[in-house]
């Protein structure tokens, strides 16, 4: 039981991190885009 309970513990971690990670990405790409856009 308490493997399983590691197991759930370490996915939701990853989850968390990939999510974050994500947003991230998302936001460096919008600026990257919004400045070759813009002319910057």
């Amino acid at each position: 039981m308490k493997r399983k309970a590691k197991l759930v513990l370490t996915l939701f971690s990853l989850i968390l991190l990939f999510s974050s990670a994500d947003s991230g990405i998302h936001s460096i790409v919008n600026t990257v885009f919004n400045h070759g856009v813009g002319g910057y």
